[in-house]
């Protein structure tokens, strides 16, 4: 591992070690411990930027997060992930002297800040006592808990995943057609430890052409809170894959056959 990402992920363990487990953590209270200024900008036109660390003389920062309404409101999960992600510079700056040149360089260094983010917001202690059986158990814990800690459901898959490994799980929302004509199931994101799925324009295509099928009726049918289950019997390194329909959208979860501890059923 790099040791800046190393260094940067210890950073966030003792940021958020003094939050309660399973509260939100409190970026507006790290942000001022760290003596970064937060400041908000008003952009009406749905700007792409959510935020930015500004560094305002030799050692000032700030954090400027983009707004589109000048209401009161409290800070927004999107908003939450932004300040965390750019503490997350701030820190490589003040520690390194990191300020990527080069577009590798970039993406490098956003990916962390990144995996900071995820891991400051979502603290590894509280993922480590999540057990499951199914893949709807493990949503209703996830959903459950991501609004207890003020996340996304993606970022604390992300993190679950991080942690578990072999274990891969998407969010899928129906299906469609990539630029070579292949029918591939269309995914919201996707959070995975090694190669459970095959990407191909942003859509992961189950190997499968029969146990695909299955899926895809499944979606259609849109079966509600109920769940079915699938095997991809081509691809060698999935044990096992089970999916929830919630509501016209689909959870899959996945495991490799060396996960034998957490088999998953329907």
């Amino acid at each position: 591992m790099d040791p800046r990402l190393d260094w940067l992920l210890q950073c966030a363990d003792q940021l958020n070690s003094s939050t309660e487990l399973g509260h939100a953590v409190n970026v507006r209270k790290i942000v001022a411990h760290l003596g970064i200024r937060l400041c908000k900008r008003i952009d009406l036109s749905l700007p792409k930027v959510a935020g930015r660390l500004n560094q305002d003389g030799d050692s000032s920062f700030s954090i400027t997060i983009v707004r589109t309404t000048n209401k009161p409101i409290p800070l927004r999960v999107r908003e939450r992930f932004t300040i965390a992600h750019e503490i997350a510079h701030y820190l490589l700056i003040k520690k390194f002297g990191w300020n990527p040149q080069t577009g590798k360089e970039y993406q490098r260094c956003e990916h962390y800040c990144d995996q900071f983010a995820a891991r400051l917001l979502v603290p590894v202690s509280l993922i480590k006592e999540i057990a499951f059986s199914n893949a709807q158990g493990l949503y209703l814990h996830l959903n459950s808990l991501r609004r207890n800690l003020n996340v996304s459901l993606e970022v604390l898959a992300r993190s679950f995943v991080a942690q578990n490994v072999g274990i891969a799980t998407c969010m899928i929302d129906g299906v469609t057609r990539n630029c070579k004509g292949q029918e591939v199931l269309r995914v919201i994101w996707g959070a995975t430890s090694s190669k459970l799925f095959r990407c191909n324009s942003k859509a992961y295509i189950i190997p499968d052409t029969h146990e695909h099928k299955k899926l895809s009726e499944a979606w259609k049918n849109a079966l509600g809170n109920s769940a079915a289950g699938f095997y991809s019997t081509s691809l060698a390194s999935i044990y096992a894959a089970r999916i929830a329909l919630i509501s016209s959208k689909v959870f899959i979860v996945a495991c490799e056959q060396k996960v034998t501890s957490q088999h998953i059923s329907a």
